[in-house]
């Protein structure tokens, strides 16, 4: 009978997208690309401006939106 390897179990660290968005540009992209991705679905936007830390951002988002 064939023994069964264990696996180690996989362990993953915290991705937060804020770590990586350093400037307003970065955040408006970050913005725009949830914004495309799912137009319609207010709770992903709200939730990705809570991530974003950007409230300048999505200011600018909306001039150029506008």
């Amino acid at each position: 009978m064939a023994t069964a390897r264990r696996r180690k179990k996989e362990t993953f660290s915290r991705w937060d997208a804020a770590d990586y968005l350093k400037s307003e540009a970065d955040m408006v992209a970050y913005l725009e690309a949830c914004l495309e991705e799912a137009p319609d679905d207010a709770a992903l936007l709200a939730k990705r401006l809570v991530t974003s830390r950007a409230p300048a951002a999505w200011c600018s988002l909306r001039r150029t939106r506008a």
